[in-house]
């Protein structure tokens, strides 16, 4: 029998497509809330056998976790159900782990009360239509892990890239990225996540010989902070100065 999708099967498929790899944990506490988790997990397989999407198991911070990702098919739901448009989706993941992760960092931002948009890595490079938006087009070119938007003072909206690293990159990427960042306009900041504070502490004096005497647009915080801290989430910059999001 040909399964037929609901309103919340969209849902669900459009955040798995924007993340590329989630657990069925998070597609659980995102869209099945007050549900059962059976019923969230029946659900999803049936989203899987329909092929849609392609399950796996993934080690994740020492736990076996089931992940899926989004199969071409997919487009046939979610084509449309965009509020811009995408011309060249991509289905592709190039690590399971980091795109779970940085799907968790998404979950956290959407609880922030002044959160109003966090577009993915696939998302910005799917579309012309962000990627062409002023604030935008720097991290299509450099490769940004997403684009959050907050509401600030006042109600003006704030845009920072986000960057993702579970793993220490050489000097000469980061200065790179860096100079491509600081040559660019339209946003307010950078965010740098990661588990490692020696990644920090490597991008930080990086960012130093970039800058050269310039404010740094830079600011840190651990992934573990991220995900759990409530009711705000802190960032700071080498120099201990703070950027707080509530």
């Amino acid at each position: 029998m040909k399964l037929v999708l609901q309103t919340r099967d969209i849902q669900v498929l459009k955040f798995i497509f924007a993340c590329r790899a989630v657990t069925y944990n998070q597609i659980t506490r995102r869209h099945f809330k007050n549900v059962s988790g059976v019923v969230a997990r029946r659900r999803i397989k049936a989203l899987v056998r329909a092929g849609y999407l392609r399950s796996s198991a993934l080690q994740l911070l020492g736990k076996v976790t089931i992940v899926v990702q989004p199969l071409p098919k997919i487009w046939e739901a979610i084509g449309d159900a965009w509020p811009f448009e995408i011309e060249n989706p991509h289905f592709k993941t190039e690590s399971l782990e980091h795109d779970v992760r940085l799907a968790e960092v998404f979950l956290r931002f959407e609880r922030l009360h002044c959160f109003h948009s966090f577009y993915t890595e696939n998302l910005l490079c799917s579309s012309k239509a962000l990627a062409t938006q002023p604030n935008y087009e720097a991290a299509v070119k450099i490769h940004s892990d997403g684009i959050l938007s907050i509401e600030g003072t006042g109600g003006k909206l704030q845009t920072y890239a986000v960057e993702m690293e579970l793993s220490k990159k050489t000097p000469q990427r980061y200065q790179q990225k860096l100079v491509e960042y600081y040559i660019s306009q339209g946003l307010d900041g950078i965010l740098y996540i990661s588990p490692d504070p020696e990644i920090h502490r490597l991008i930080a004096r990086i960012d130093s010989e970039v800058c050269n005497g310039r404010d740094s647009l830079l600011f840190f915080a651990s992934e573990e902070e991220v995900k759990t801290s409530e009711p705000r989430i802190i960032f700071k910059n080498k120099n201990e100065q703070v950027l707080e999001f509530k």
